[in-house]
């Protein structure tokens, strides 16, 4: 054993503490190493280090402190090989709003026994701005990363008003009691022993199980999960494989914000859990949900757990073979899923089922979902050329509100009717969806019958007494790369439209209008009796040289249900005069 690191080295080396890459254990020596750190990095260099027992670390009562920063010489060379049962490292709260923060490993392994139950890498509660950078998480026999709920954390808040007599707690500095939830204990000067939230009313009042007996404004103590035990997770060039629970797992709810760059979450028991917000941005997460089953099994799971998740983004990303469903949306506002691709396999030992079945399911069987203001946009959905092999690319799942769904330009390879379906509604006919195919630009011979067409169809549901707005795919105008002598300046275009309407009440009216480069051609329509109606549009239009995409409006005067509405339109040039 050499000397111990001096206080004013920049960084710490285990093997100063007595850890040694042998096959002994290092438990002790990584310890004091974190221990005396005090904010610097602990180095640990080439090798494989076997710890028999936990480490932990946790944020003082008092302020924020440094988390622990380890950093190896690589993937699969520095190597801390993790023999107990627990987690190998767990960062710790005592008191709410008090962190460790600026953690970080990286380029190393963590690699545990799969043959231990409930064995993690990493727990975080209070683990502010954390960093796993390229490092590999394999082989525990739990979940790799987790967030864990936590029920034992106080949290000081200040300036909350009481009234003797009262049930009503109030804080009109900043509010914030929207953090609580309902059942947390509460205690403070003249709260009753015993208190617990009963109704959040608002971000400035909460209702409380029994009257306070002061009148003053003082702190309260709250005891349980907020978004006071909160981790901010920054994950990046980094592999989780081949443990046997969740890849990550959010817990906590409000708890767990992940942010995530170039990462790969394969072959875990589950997927990635996120119960807050997140942004997902390139990587793979493929072959996950082995050991789950019903909900829990999919690539990425966003669920409502002590909170609402808000403001998801998913970019890039693969997915490929997760049980399941390779995304699950049981509760979200606000999120963009762009440019991802999700494959589907059959299974190759009984030949009869999908791997998965489904795409993006948006629901869940934990109670009612509640998903609004979704887009997907760009993203291909395949599954194997199977036939008879049922498949949903999109599916609505169970009791749920959906509103403001839209699929804007999917890509879909090898599905074949009937039973592999782009998007099913069933048993949600009436959830306000709409769903762009987007045609192609051609662009032929550049003379004075010059021929530029452009098309589109879209699927979308038209509440009563409402108008709706379908785009058409691209600007009108030619592709200079393509034309050899310039690109269309001005010209007479042709548009042809026709809308399929179902679902309608009795008696009803309406209009559709063509806009395009701020010109307007409008169409009236009435249904007498009839359910079901078809529109058939035709409209010369002089234009100049297009600059945005036209689009066609259609509007319900009144009515009542939703109607569903299958668009098709098409665009033609019948003379076009060129510059250049």
């Amino acid at each position: 054993m050499t000397s111990p690191s001096s206080p004013y080295s920049p960084y710490i080396n285990v093997m100063d503490y007595g850890a040694l890459p042998d096959g002994s254990d290092s438990t002790s020596a990584f310890a004091q190493a974190l221990t005396a750190a005090n904010g610097r990095p602990v180095f640990v260099p080439a090798g494989t280090f076997r710890l028999n027992g936990p480490l932990t670390v946790t944020a003082p009562v008092d302020n924020h402190g440094f988390g622990p920063q380890l950093f190896g010489e690589g993937k699969d060379i520095s190597i801390m090989d993790y023999r107990g049962t627990g987690t190998l490292l767990t960062c710790q709260q005592t008191v709410g709003y008090r962190f460790l923060k600026n953690g970080l490993i990286s380029n190393m392994t963590l690699t545990g026994k799969s043959d231990i139950p409930d064995q993690s890498a990493l727990s975080l509660t209070g683990a502010f701005d954390w960093y796993l950078n390229s490092i590999v998480i394999k082989n525990f026999g739990g979940d790799a990363v987790k967030s864990p709920l936590v029920s034992t954390i106080y949290t000081e808040m200040t300036d909350v008003s009481k009234t003797a007599g009262s049930n009503e707690l109030t804080r009109a500095a900043g509010g914030f009691l929207t953090r609580l939830s309902v059942g947390m204990g509460i205690s403070g000067p003249g709260v009753p022993v015993g208190s617990i939230v009963t109704q959040l009313v608002s971000d400035f009042i909460v209702k409380i199980s029994f009257p306070t007996t002061l009148t003053e404004v003082s702190s309260i103590y709250v005891i349980g999960n907020s978004d006071a035990i909160q981790s901010i997770l920054h994950v990046q060039d980094t592999e989780i494989i081949q443990n046997g629970g969740y890849g990550i797992a959010g817990y906590s709810g409000l708890g767990l914000i992940l942010y995530w760059k170039n990462t790969k979450v394969q072959a875990n028991g589950a997927g990635v859990l996120i119960g807050s917000g997140a942004d997902i941005d390139g990587g793979v997460i493929a072959g996950n949900g082995t050991a789950a089953s019903g909900d829990q099994a999919a690539g990425l799971r966003v669920a409502r757990i002590n909170s609402g998740p808000q403001n998801l983004s998913v970019r890039k990303i693969e997915f490929d073979s997760n049980y399941g469903a390779q995304i699950r949306l049981e509760y979200l506002t606000n999120g963009l899923i762009e440019q991802c691709r999700f494959i589907s396999h059959l299974d190759g030992q009984t030949n009869t089922t999908m791997i998965p079945n489904k795409g993006v399911v948006f629901g869940g069987t934990l109670g009612a979902a509640a998903v609004a203001t979704v887009i997907l946009e760009q993203c291909s959905f395949r599954a194997d050329a199977q036939g008879g092999i049922a498949y949903d690319g999109i599916y609505l799942g169970d009791t749920g509100t959906y509103n403001n769904i839209t699929v804007d330009n999917p890509t879909w390879i090898t599905l074949t009717a009937p039973n592999q379906k782009k998007f099913n509604k069933y048993p949600h006919a009436d959830a306000n969806t709409r769903m762009y195919e987007l045609g192609k630009l051609t662009v032929g011979n550049p003379v004075s019958n010059g021929y530029v067409f452009a098309r589109g169809t879209a699927v979308v549901d038209l509440p009563a007494a409402t108008e709706t707005t379908i785009p058409f795919p691209q600007v009108l105008r030619g592709d200079a790369t393509i034309l050899t002598t310039g690109i269309p300046n001005t010209g007479l275009w042709q548009f042809d439209v026709t809308i399929s309407l179902s679902d309608l009440g009795t008696t009803e009216t309406g209009t559709f209008s063509v806009i395009a480069n701020g010109a307007v051609k409008t169409l009236s329509w009435a249904a007498n009796g009839q359910s079901s109606l078809t529109i058939n549009g035709s409209f010369p239009m002089i234009l100049s040289q297009s600059t945005t995409p036209p689009v066609v409006k259609l509007r319900r005067n009144g009515g009542t249900g939703v109607a569903r509405v299958n668009f098709a339109a098409s665009s033609t040039t019948l003379y076009v005069s060129f510059i250049g």
